[in-house]
């Protein structure tokens, strides 16, 4: 059976380079501004134009670094040695794991009542697993879990109309 895998990397997200454009763009408006007022020799506030040029600088330096150093963030099922790996870039090191045979349950409900769903793992004793859901695996949640447990009979799939705790 083959790997269920789900990656995402920085440079392939459209926000990333939106963001970078937007702060580019305020970056640019406000050095702008700056040289115009003060070569003309117009009173202006050179402390809050001065600001707004460090402000947005800072932040289009961040995005532009983001983008260079490309953090990726996903997850695989796999199936051969019966583990399920997840990996976040940006706020770790390496992959981790956990065997698909310590998965006895998966929960799927809302987190609160005001966001979207939510999944969580338990283990045979009703512990909760360290599997970091969030964005590590796909946005329809659901489809993954079912995935899950069509490649792994054993564990159970709960979905819940009640906030998840």
């Amino acid at each position: 059976m083959q790997d269920l895998l789900y990656e995402q990397r920085l440079r392939s997200s459209p926000f990333s380079y939106f963001l970078l454009i937007i702060t580019g763009a305020v970056a640019g408006f406000g050095a702008w501004n700056l040289l115009r007022y003060y070569s003309a020799g117009i009173p202006c506030n050179l402390p809050l134009h001065a600001a707004e040029l460090l402000l947005a600088s800072l932040f289009y330096a961040r995005t532009a670094w983001g983008l260079l150093q490309d953090h990726r963030w996903g997850s695989r099922i796999s199936p051969g040695d019966g583990q399920l790996y997840w990996w976040d870039t940006a706020s770790c090191s390496g992959q981790r794991s956990l065997p698909l045979a310590s998965i006895a349950r998966i929960r799927l409900g809302p987190l609160r009542d005001d966001e979207g769903d939510t999944l969580l793992l338990f283990d045979q004793q009703g512990q909760r697993l360290p599997f970091p859901a969030g964005r590590l695996i796909p946005q329809y949640q659901r489809r993954w879990a079912e995935e899950l447990v069509r490649r792994q009979p054993a564990i159970e799939l709960e979905v819940t109309e009640e906030p998840l705790q």
